[in-house]
């Protein structure tokens, strides 16, 4: 095989492609990729045996065609050194080498046999699902701050498309202490079915988005692929079955505060300060158009208290959180001020931005508050 590519080129899909890759692996051909050369193209694939990535490079030149796997690392510290220029390859399919040549010298890598590479299982069945490529990375991004590494309840551990015909596609995720919903009210799938994507996924769907197009997400019972532009991802979904979470969100909440989401976030940073370290116990007390944050810890004898300005004119209402649970949530969101929504202290508060097309929904459970 012998080809010319783009040595930026190259170096940024081997880039993406590498956010695939694993420092543990349970096959060591999996450290490295698996490079063809056909029509070109160059198709670039990287797997970690749960999910497998193929991103494509145009070839400057293609003399002849073949298959080569070579060692990921090393490949991916040579070829980013190079600045843009035409980079010759030259394969020997019968020794595995490799031989690079460039305008300030060249270099060897001995690969593997090709065929020795796990190739992707296709997925079996035609249910598929178009959305905005970033619409898809955005929901995903703000849902996976839900997720947990479970090894008991392992939906804790993705992100859950909820696909009905005809209505709109709803993304969600919760670990069970946070959980957040976001509807994409412009997709409205022509099949019923769902996918429960790896959490691990989101900073490889962030590097593979470049611009807005369309994304392609195929699946069937067990396995799923997403296709945005020359980049293809597989991967197995997560077993088991999605809890029901219209259950937990609150039907009707009577309480609501309006208030600055930065300010909130400033105060309940400064008083998780002193808080108690292992519970992160923040106690919010409503009063008229104020907020107070109240941290403490007896064990240390330290304690903390904020006031926070807001819209609310009802009767005094107190509750707990977790505070770092709170400010994850706050930090997800991009609005100026945000809406909280109560019902009582022991159900869980609804938190949405304000201004927003109310697609997205965010909910936390409350801490008992001791006496």
């Amino acid at each position: 095989m012998k080809i010319t590519v783009s040595s930026t080129a190259l170096n940024e899909q081997l880039q993406i492609a590498g956010k695939v890759l694993q420092k543990k692996n349970p096959m060591p051909i999996l450290e490295c990729f698996l490079i063809e050369a056909k029509d070109n193209v160059m198709k670039i694939t990287a797997s970690n045996s749960e999910i497998c990535l193929i991103t494509h490079v145009p070839l400057i030149e293609q003399e002849s065609e073949g298959c080569m796997c070579l060692h990921a690392e090393k490949l991916l510290s040579t070829i980013k050194e190079i600045p843009e220029q035409p980079l010759s390859m030259e394969y020997n399919e019968n020794t595995f080498e490799l031989k690079c040549k460039h305008s300030c010298g060249e270099f060897k890598i001995v690969g593997n046999d090709a065929n020795l590479y796990p190739r992707p299982l296709p997925v079996s069945e035609g249910m598929k699902v178009e959305m905005s490529s970033r619409e898809l990375v955005a929901a995903v991004s703000t849902c996976s701050v839900a997720t947990i590494d479970d090894d008991i309840q392992h939906f804790k551990k993705g992100v859950y498309f909820d696909i009905q015909q005809d209505k709109p596609l709803i993304i969600v995720a919760t670990d069970g202490r946070k959980l957040v919903r976001k509807i994409s009210a412009g997709t409205k799938p022509e099949i019923t079915g769902h996918v429960l994507l790896p959490k691990s996924i989101v900073g490889i769907l962030k590097s593979v988005v470049k611009k807005d197009c369309t994304a392609e997400i195929a699946f069937d019972e067990h396995r799923a692929t997403i296709t945005i532009g020359d980049s293809i991802i597989y991967f197995r979904q997560i077993d088991g079955k999605y809890p029901n979470y219209n259950a937990v969100i609150p039907a009707q909440n009577s309480i609501t505060v309006v208030a600055e989401r930065l300010a909130l976030i400033g105060a309940l940073k400064r008083v998780g300060v002193f808080c108690n370290q292992s519970s992160n116990l923040v106690k919010l007390e409503l009063s008229q158009n104020q907020v107070t944050l109240t941290g403490s810890d007896s064990g240390n004898s330290t304690s903390a208290e904020e006031y926070v300005q807001c819209e609310y004119d009802g009767a005094y209402f107190s509750i707990g959180f977790g505070y770092t649970f709170l400010v994850e949530i706050l930090n997800t969101i991009e609005t100026e001020n945000v809406s909280l929504e109560f019902a009582d202290p022991g159900r869980p508060c609804i938190v949405k931005p304000v201004g927003d097309d109310n697609s997205l929904l965010m909910l936390l459970m409350p801490m008992r508050i001791e006496s």
